[in-house]
Formats: C-alpha cells, structure tokens, sequence
C-alpha cells in the first residue's frame, strides 16, 4: 500500500569545511541565522536523511508532525548561527 503525505524537511548537507562556502549560495544566502547540526546528531535522534539527488539539498524524513517529534527536532537543530553572507 503505498504512503502518501509523509513529512519531510528540506536541508543542505555539506562539510563543515565547506559551511562558510554553502553560506554564500542559495538557498543559504537567503536567510539571517541558520540552525547547523550534524548527520549523526539527525541519525541519533531518529531521523532519516534523504537524497534528493540535487545536492547540497536533502530531505529529512520525520516519523510524524507531533509535539515529541517537533520538540526534538529543534532540540537536534539547536544551534542556531548568524550568517554573515545574508542577503540584506
């Protein structure tokens, strides 16, 4: 059977070497502060990462869209940065 409405969030993943150089580009440029984390802070906290196969772009897929679920993706995604590039 197949599933359909499964929540998504769009994410760039890339190096942290790289950041500053993901900053400067779109979809990055567009926004003041980000929130940075790691693949394996996503993975540890149950979270799927999917290919878009257009990278820097993926998607992570939530279990659901509940308080737990919303809770502890901001939780994973805490530290927020300012990005200096912004578009202003």
């Amino acid at each position: 059977m197949a599933r359909f409405g499964v929540p998504l969030l769009s994410v760039v993943v890339t190096a942290s070497t790289r950041l500053s150089h993901e900053l400067r580009r779109p979809p990055l440029v567009r926004y003041r502060t980000v929130r940075v984390c790691t693949v394996q802070q996503l993975s540890q906290a149950g979270y799927v990462l999917l290919p878009t196969f257009r990278a820097p772009h993926f998607s992570v897929q939530l279990p659901a869209l509940d308080d737990l679920t919303i809770g502890r993706l901001v939780a994973t995604l805490s530290h927020e940065m300012e990005n200096p590039y912004a578009n202003q």
